[in-house]
Formats: structure tokens, C-alpha cells, sequence
């Protein structure tokens, strides 16, 4: 069973902005891909939030799919996020 995602999820929803919790959730991501699905929903509170993109930006990074990384990046810089997710 993998709890050491559940338990970053909780504390990234108590508080989103801890930066280290993102980066190890995002590295057992990476490590262990079946997670993905769980972790994404797990997140659905906080996909609004700035965190969230930047966590995207990170695992698309460390998983190699850099256009997809740049997709969010220009998202975030022109302002779309929002205009996206309210669609």
C-alpha cells in the first residue's frame, strides 16, 4: 500500500503552499506511475491553485514531457489557467 502519497496529499491540502511536499509527492509520481491517477484525484481540491500547475510543470519535467511542461508554463505566463478550467 502506498501511504507516504496519501500522507503528502493531506498535508498539501492542509496547507498548499509546502513546496518540499509537492516535490516529494511529485517524485513518487515518477517513481511508481500507477499512483498518477490516485494522486490526481486525491488533488481535485487544490487543481485550481497555482501550486498545483507548478507541481504539473515539475512531474512533466522529471517524466521527460517537456512540451507538455511548456503548455502550463505559457498558460500560467498569459493568464489562461483560469479561463481554461472555467470552461
Amino acid at each position: 500500500e502506498h501511504t507516504a502519497h496519501r500522507i503528502l496529499v493531506r498535508s498539501i491540502l492542509l496547507y498548499p503552499f509546502n513546496w518540499s511536499a509537492w516535490l516529494d509527492l511529485g517524485d513518487l509520481c515518477v517513481d511508481d506511475p500507477p499512483i498518477d491517477q490516485e494522486v490526481e484525484e486525491l488533488l481535485l481540491p487544490v487543481a485550481e491553485h497555482w501550486m498545483y500547475h507548478f507541481f504539473c510543470v515539475y512531474v512533466f519535467i522529471e517524466n521527460k514531457a517537456n512540451e507538455n511542461a511548456i503548455a502550463i508554463i505559457e498558460k500560467l505566463v498569459n493568464g489562461n489557467m483560469a479561463a481554461e478550467e472555467e470552461d
